[in-house]
């Protein structure tokens, strides 16, 4: 009793104290942490259901209330609770051993079974005092009434308890009995595995595992579980073989009737008949176990022989019970395993579907490559786990909440947002849309639409300059870019951008940065004045650069004939220039030479940036044999530089590819015509300036940034389209009499050769 007093004093509040009233005061405030919540009317009804009366209840903040009642979450209950369970876990392990192999072989740990019958029989009172949650709605109510208390615990688990306290502090070691009642009264001892099944209960409240070793734990209990069944069978079979006594029985008799007993009545029990008898209690353990792990397992090698009725009937419910158990653990590991690798599973999944693709549609390796590490990329940055889809399920101010955590380190890095409200940035984050990119890879061309500016949470970009390959700058992990184009209307590019690095970025579209800078319009001049500055340095590192013309033109690949490829309709030709490239199907049948008479034209359009040349080029012309089961195979390949092509002329040439199947060159006559325009910087230039009038006065323009003359100076008037249209009528008309003329003119010429002619025949 002295214990528990300790106990009690250390868990229950002497008097209410000031923080009590206060806590009173501040009641709607602990609701909101769901630790206590008073009874309001709207809940009296609810309530009244779980058997909490009407009325009000709290907790002070020290965990007990005025009625010396317990908060179950109180840290003095919960490290009671964690003495409890390790206790629990105790019995679990020892009391089948103790029924089994007798109390005498475990009398050192009768000190350790009577401080865990005392500790559970406190529990039981205490039980009488500690509060409970009930669930009101989606919000938890903390009951510390002392009667709907006692009426809780006296209709759920008082039961269990009382029964699990069994026959507490080895009453019965000590009592004059014969050796079957013994037995039997030892077996009252097991009513203390009950206590089990509060276990599960008590890991709950003690323990909170991240997702990310759940399933983890999962596995691990059932295993625990498995084994642990095992242990308990394995001490049982010993149990009912030692129990049994039909050998000691038998010597008995034949010792009383002075005759030599029949072996097999002395090997009647398998503890026997396996030599058990006076082994040590490690290898009387041992042997059990692995019959019990064969049992359960269902293997059973057999080299430990059962032979009474009663090991019979109780191995037979030991493998029906072991099978159910075995179908429905094994069955959870399969799934839980399953579920460990469900990132991998997501990878698997994308990666399938992208070579799927790949197959599908013939994509050319370099592209295929390229997907293929933009999947990995993705791996490894999100597991390609899909985050907005997750966010999805989340009330609003939760996501924003999450999305502002996410995006902290890029808050941080970008100077735009440092001099930025609170309330700024989370209605900008919450519309940032993720993006990646290889090294390699362009984020957007020069000339392209300006939908949306970016945010470089890590990696590196290149600005190149316009009409060239020349880097102006290098922006790093915090930068934006991409604003100057989305500030105007239909605003277009003026620079291209390069990934140097694996890059992880986010994008703002135009709308959603038009619909919040209308929010917050003092960003949007902000925004408007660091765009011109940096339009203006570029403008002046332009100036500074050694930037060309742009070069572009056409280039007419026409391949007229091939001679020695061999028979068959089912050929091709593929060229390309630079990146370009483009396919043609055979159109003419074979000819007993084997020429094929292709009459294929390519027509590609090119833009050079300086420093390249047109003599840079080469065309790559393929002879290509489509084979129904294979696929397509190169017949052969030849390369022709550009380097002595003359503009604006024919150049034709005969051009070895390879060796057909007999031995002979496999030659193609190609023809190829070269036009070649210049563009100069001027209207770069404009584009430029023009779009700093346009930032500064902060009006809307019909233009573009490359596209900036006046809207007179780009249209033509409908007068002057009318104009212009009727002088063609005039002139067509004119066209028509002159050739009416020409073909009257050529009538009366046959007319007077017809007459020469038969004049001629008559004389």
């Amino acid at each position: 009793m002295n214990e528990e007093r300790r106990l009690a004093t250390a868990l229950y509040t002497p008097t209410e104290t000031k923080e009590g009233v206060d806590h009173r005061q501040n009641t709607k405030n602990d609701m909101a942490s769901n630790k206590v919540a008073p009874v309001d009317k709207s809940s009296e009804g609810k309530l009244e259901e779980l058997g909490v009366p009407q009325g009000k209840q709290e907790a002070p903040s020290n965990g007990c209330s005025p009625t010396k009642m317990i908060d179950p979450d109180h840290k003095w209950r919960l490290r009671w609770d964690a003495l409890l369970m390790t206790f629990i876990i105790y019995n679990a392990i020892f009391v089948p051993m103790t029924v089994a192999f007798g109390v005498a072989n475990f009398k050192a740990l009768n000190t350790v079974d009577n401080i865990a019958d005392t500790a559970f029989i406190i529990d039981l009172f205490l039980s009488f005092r500690t509060g409970f949650y009930v669930r009101d709605g989606a919000d938890k109510v903390l009951v510390l009434d002392q009667v709907q208390v006692a009426a809780r615990y006296i209709r759920g688990w008082m039961i269990i308890d009382v029964a699990s306290i069994g026959i507490p502090y080895g009453l019965t070691d000590h009592l004059e009995a014969d050796k079957t009642t013994k037995y039997i009264l030892s077996l009252l001892a097991l009513l203390k595995l009950l206590r089990l099944a509060r276990l599960g209960r008590l890991l709950s409240k003690l323990i909170h595992l991240s997702m990310e070793y759940q399933n983890m734990a999962r596995i691990s209990k059932l295993i625990i579980t498995f084994v642990y069944v095992a242990h308990f069978f394995g001490c049982m079979f010993f149990f009912v073989g030692a129990a049994n006594d039909c050998s000691q029985k038998a010597l008995d008799k034949a010792i009383a009737g002075n005759y030599t007993a029949d072996p097999d009545d002395l090997n009647c029990e398998w503890t026997t008949a396996n030599g058990m008898v006076g082994q040590p209690i490690e290898t009387q353990y041992i042997t059990s176990l692995y019959w019990a792990m064969m049992t359960v397992t269902t293997v059973g090698y057999g080299d430990i022989s059962i032979t009474s009725v009663q090991e019979k009937s109780f191995a037979t419910v030991v493998m029906i019970f072991a099978n159910l158990m075995g179908a429905v653990i094994f069955g959870n590991v399969t799934t839980l395993i399953q579920n460990l690798s469900a990132a991998e599973n997501r990878h698997s999944s994308r990666t399938e579907m992208i070579e799927e693709l790949i197959e599908t549609h013939k994509i050319e390796s370099e592209l295929a490559d390229r997907m293929r590490a933009t999947v990995e990329y993705q791996w490894e940055l999100t597991r390609c786990f899909d985050m907005d889809l997750v966010l999805s399920h989340m009330p609003q101010s939760l996501r924003v909440d999450v999305l502002m955590y996410v995006h902290k380190q890029l808050i941080m890095k970008v100077p735009f947002f440092q001099d930025c409200d609170d309330a700024f940035i989370k209605t900008v984050v919450y519309r940032l849309k993720s993006e990646i990119a290889l090294e390699g890879d362009t984020l957007f061309e020069q000339g392209d639409a300006a939908n949306e500016m970016y945010f470089l949470r890590r990696g590196e970009v290149a600005v190149v300059a316009p009409n060239s390959e020349e880097i102006l700058v290098k922006l790093a992990d915090g930068s934006y870019f991409g604003e100057i184009g989305v500030l105007v209307e239909h605003g277009k590019r003026m620079f291209s951008i390069k990934a140097l690095k694996k890059c992880e970025y986010y994008m703002l579209t135009k709308d959603d940065l038009d619909w919040v800078t209308e929010k917050f319009p003092e960003y949007r001049d902000v925004l408007r004045l660091a765009a011109m500055e940096r339009l203006e340095k570029s403008n002046n590192v332009i100036k500074n650069s050694h930037i060309g013309t742009l070069s572009h033109g056409r280039i007419l690949v026409e391949v007229r004939n091939v001679t020695g490829a061999g028979p068959g309709v089912d050929k091709f030709c593929k060229v390309s220039i630079k990146d370009h490239e483009q396919r043609s199907s055979i159109l003419g049948p074979n000819s007993p030479a084997e020429n094929f008479d292709l009459n294929c034209i390519f027509n590609f359009h090119f833009e050079m940036k300086a420093p390249e040349k047109i003599e840079d080029l080469s065309l790559k012309i393929q002879l290509m044999h489509n084979r129904t089961l294979l696929g397509e195979h190169v017949v052969g390949n030849g390369l022709m530089a550009l380097t002595n092509i003359k503009r604006g002329q024919y150049n034709d040439r005969w051009l070895t590819v390879g060796k057909g199947h007999n031995g002979r060159e496999i030659k193609m006559y190609v023809r190829v015509l070269v036009h070649e325009d210049h563009k100069n910087d001027s209207d770069a230039d404009a584009g430029r300036s023009g779009i700093m009038a346009t930032l500064a006065n902060d009006k809307d323009a019909d233009y573009d940034d490359f596209d900036l003359p006046g809207k007179k100076d780009r249209s033509m008037t409908m007068e002057s389209v009318e104009g212009s249209l009727e002088d063609r009528i005039a002139n067509l008309e004119q066209n028509i009499t002159s050739l009416t003329g020409v073909l009257a003119s050529i009538t009366a010429s046959v007319s007077r050769i017809e007459s020469s002619l038969v004049t001629s025949g008559a004389n």
